[in-house]
């Protein structure tokens, strides 16, 4: 296996809002996406639970240098990783910050504080709920499953807790579905390996038959349907035993800093078969050229590069073989993706393609070699051709452009924030605008959560553009009320921040700056 070095920057030709209704979702360690792109904006689809704990009011960790990897949406429940301890023997406990991200100093350790506490000892953590409210999180080799309302901790009993040295996946032994209140995850007994499905609300559980082959990932579609499987089958490099593509790696991920560089492995000889196994029971099925699940809809692209959706009897072609379709964006609900035409000359036009037609959209990108995943349903998206942005209504089927270097930093409905150089826009699907007071820093700071945006120095509902108010220090993460999470002392380029966190109510805008 070949190996090479990512430092993970903001990069990439663009970007859609496929976060699903955790709002920020806070960069879970899930390490994104398996080609970085710009943090995509938000949608906030779902009313914070009424049931949900108030925002903490007091300290979140200790104090000492601290990096925040996580936060729930509900702001009940935060990840960091925190130095409690001089263990380099210089007298201080400190952490300082290299040139390229490379840590030095005391060591981090990484924590899970519920509420307002200093936080317990974990691992990593290897899947977030959609709604912030249930997390699983590993200790050697248990994977436990995290209630943030009860504050109770479930093990997975003889869950598959062994890692891949994929940086950029989730753990490739859990997963959660968007709705649908599923929790499905491989549990191993000897040699024999089965997938569970838990639904959460209840706690029960129901053992599935994977079929032969060693299950290398899981994933479940976005509804909670259908469980998706990465199958090793053949030994291909005929070593005489089944191989993951991808290495194990026995030890966690390490904590990280303000910039993240991991290990990228090259795919091993032994190749994958993608298979699909129904929720409800049934037997496994290999679905050769799978994108994703749309529900009981498989998408799948055929050997000759054509793009069809199967449901049951029904076999439909929605992007012929020519256009070469990469998917962007697949809806679970409307049966619809949006696609580049990578097989065209020049750059890919982008097309919405569903049972109902191809409708062609006028805008193009550059030229993408994989597929993105399957996401419950939204409103809007927002997209990024080349440094343009739009707005694409996916009920009205219209892309509607924005300025040039505009960033969307959320969407809630038929809503979207946008930074324009210095300024706050509020945009709304119908293509009107209108900009929002005060003026941005000319480097602002941002954080995202259910319904608001923290951008220094300002927090922002989105679906109206109305202003709660002020707040100072760099916006660590946003609660359903509009608190802001900061630290006690902000972090620069040389060394981290200093805890404790706390959540902070903003000013409203005609207390500001009276202090």
């Amino acid at each position: 296996m070949s190996w090479s070095h990512h430092v993970l920057a903001i990069t990439g030709l663009l970007a859609l809002s496929c976060v699903p209704e955790t709002g920020a979702r806070a960069a879970p360690p899930a390490r994104a996406a398996e080609h970085p792109t710009p943090p995509p904006p938000a949608s906030a689809s779902a009313e914070p639970d009424a049931s949900a704990p108030p925002t903490p009011a007091g300290a979140v960790g200790t104090s000492g240098p601290v990096s925040v990897e996580a936060v729930s949406p509900l702001a009940t429940w935060t990840v960091l990783c925190q130095a409690r301890k001089d263990e380099d023997g210089s007298g201080s406990i400190s952490v300082s910050v290299g040139p390229r991200g490379a840590l030095g100093g005391d060591p981090l350790s990484r924590y899970l504080a519920l509420g307002s506490t200093p936080g317990t000892p974990i691992d990593d953590v290897a899947a977030i709920g959609p709604t912030g409210r249930y997390l699983v999180v590993q200790r050697g080799g248990v994977l436990s499953l995290v209630d943030s309302f009860t504050n109770r901790e479930a093990k997975l009993a003889d869950a598959d807790a062994r890692r891949d040295a994929s940086p950029f996946l989730h753990h490739r032994a859990v997963a959660f579905a968007e709705v649908g209140n599923v929790l499905v995850y491989l549990r191993r007994r000897g040699k024999q390996t089965r997938v569970v499905v838990r639904q959460l609300s209840s706690g029960q559980e129901r053992e599935l038959e994977p079929g032969a082959g060693e299950p290398w990932r899981i994933d479940v579609d976005p509804t909670g349907q259908v469980v998706v499987l990465s199958v090793v089958t053949e030994d291909s490099n005929e070593n005489h035993r089944l191989s993951w593509p991808v290495k194990p790696r026995k030890e966690p991920w390490p904590c990280h800093g303000p910039i993240s560089t991991f290990p990228s492995p090259s795919p091993g000889p032994d190749g994958v078969t993608p298979r699909i196994l129904p929720v409800s029971g049934g037997p496994a099925v290999d679905v050769p050229g799978l994108v994703g699940a749309l529900g009981t809809a498989v998408l799948a692209r055929t050997p000759d590069g054509a793009l069809r959706l199967r449901e049951g009897r029904r076999d439909q072609e929605l992007a012929p073989a020519d256009c070469g379709a990469r998917v962007l964006y697949a809806d679970a609900k409307r049966k619809l993706a949006l696609v580049a035409c990578a097989g065209m000359e020049g750059r890919p036009p982008l097309e919405l393609v569903s049972p109902a037609g191809r409708v062609k959209l006028d805008a193009d990108v550059a030229y993408l070699a994989s597929d993105h995943a399957p996401s419950a349903t939204r409103r809007m998206l927002a997209v990024y051709p080349g440094s343009d942005a739009a707005l694409l209504d996916l009920d009205q089927q219209k892309l509607t452009r924005l300025a040039k270097g505009d960033a969307v930093l959320a969407l809630d409905g038929p809503a979207a924030l946008v930074r324009r150089g210095r300024h706050l826009l509020l945009a709304r699907a119908d293509g009107s605008t209108r900009k929002l007071a005060p003026q941005l820093p000319e480097l602002p700071h941002w954080a995202v959560g259910l319904h608001h945006v923290a951008v220094t120095p300002v927090v922002v509902r989105v679906a109206t553009g109305e202003v709660l108010g002020q707040f100072r220090g760099v916006p660590l993460a946003v609660s359903p009320e509009g608190r802001v999470l900061v630290a006690e002392q902000d972090g620069d380029g040389e060394h981290l921040a200093q805890g404790p966190l706390r959540w902070i109510a903003p000013e409203p805008p005609g207390d500001a700056g009276t202090h």
